[in-house]
């Protein structure tokens, strides 16, 4: 698998590196969750654009400005999949490419990917990398299903390839993991991102050494999706989850 690195953070190499959302909403917000950051344990910021009412340009500015070390995700999750964006595809698109230059990588459906062929290309060539993703917050596709959708992302062209499920069984969250070490041992050949959601899925977003999944998702003042673990919590199981690596 090769690796993705990005102002120094490997992801696809050693530890399962740790993300948290600022979500806003606005600049006072903002300010008082990236002063959490430092000594939150994590590793990488998501700027959750489609929660913000800041203007997403200040929002990377401000995220910038707060950690200049630490590598930058600029996401607009729409609500197909769980966020809050409802705009058309050509917003989503105007929003993507002017956070392209400043973002170290941008979060990009599969589907809005889908239906825009040359976003990806664009996103690339405006300097970003790109995380491609999937998201469903009714259900767990099953194995098979769960696959395709990201060896779908790779063969477009994401840098990153990252899904999360919403399981109601036990049985979903292992569906989910399976998934996840099946891509990383037969298919991968870039970093992947998988998490099942939700109270029952918390095991999936800790055992990344076992699934091959390179980033998790922790929460700083309040959760970005269901079952996000406290990050210093996070921190802290990974450590001893994962001290050999």
């Amino acid at each position: 698998m090769k690796s993705v690195s990005v102002r120094g953070v490997v992801l696809g190499e050693g530890r399962t590196k740790i993300c948290v959302s600022v979500t806003g909403p606005d600049e006072a917000g903002l300010r008082e969750e990236l002063e959490l950051v430092p000594g939150s344990g994590a590793d990488l910021i998501e700027v959750r654009a489609d929660l913000i009412r800041e203007d997403p340009a200040r929002a990377l500015f401000l995220a910038r400005e707060s950690c200049p070390q630490m590598p930058v995700i600029f996401t607009v999750r729409t609500k197909r999949e769980g966020g809050e964006f409802d705009g058309s595809a050509a917003v989503y698109r105007q929003l993507l490419l002017a956070a392209a230059g400043e973002a170290d990588l941008v979060d990009l459906e599969l589907q809005m990917a889908e239906k825009d062929p040359g976003l990806i290309s664009d996103l690339h060539a405006a300097g970003a990398l790109i995380t491609g993703s999937y998201h469903n917050f009714s259900s767990t596709p099953d194995a098979p299903q769960l696959l395709q959708k990201l060896i779908r992302m790779q063969e477009l062209g994401m840098d990153v390839c990252k899904l999360a499920v919403m399981p109601r069984s036990r049985e979903d969250v292992l569906e989910l993991m399976f998934a996840s070490a099946e891509m990383s041992a037969a298919y991968a050949d870039r970093p992947i991102v998988t998490m099942s959601m939700g109270q029952l899925g918390n095991i999936s977003r800790v055992s990344g050494a076992l699934t091959g999944s390179a980033v998790t998702f922790a929460s700083l003042k309040k959760a970005s999706a269901p079952g996000q673990i406290p990050a210093r919590v996070m921190r802290e199981m990974i450590d001893v989850l994962q001290a050999d690596r």
